[in-house]
């Protein structure tokens, strides 16, 4: 590492900057569950898709409980918004 890298980390650390690695953990969690919220449907989906067996008989049983509780939330309307919403953005020409 050179010297100006070294200074500018030691000043990180001096003022306190940069993210606690917890605050990044407990980010991408909350990321990723609220991706699998708003995908349910697509997941679910997808795994009744796949061959019968054990496979599709995990994926069927960790998507249905999720899928559940997405409609519960209505995270699949906040998708379809979210949908709707960026193909209207993309019509508008100035």
């Amino acid at each position: 590492m050179d010297s100006n890298a070294q200074n500018i980390e030691e000043e990180r650390v001096q003022i306190n900057a940069g993210r606690d690695l917890s605050c990044v953990t407990r980010s991408l969690i909350v990321f990723v569950l609220f991706s699998v919220l708003l995908n349910a449907s697509g997941l679910q989906r997808s795994a009744s898709l796949l061959p019968f067996g054990p496979r599709r008989r995990i994926c069927m049983a960790l998507t249905r409980p999720v899928a559940a509780a997405s409609a519960h939330l209505h995270a699949d309307r906040l998708r379809l918004w979210f949908e709707r919403f960026s193909a209207s953005e993309g019509q508008y020409h100035d």
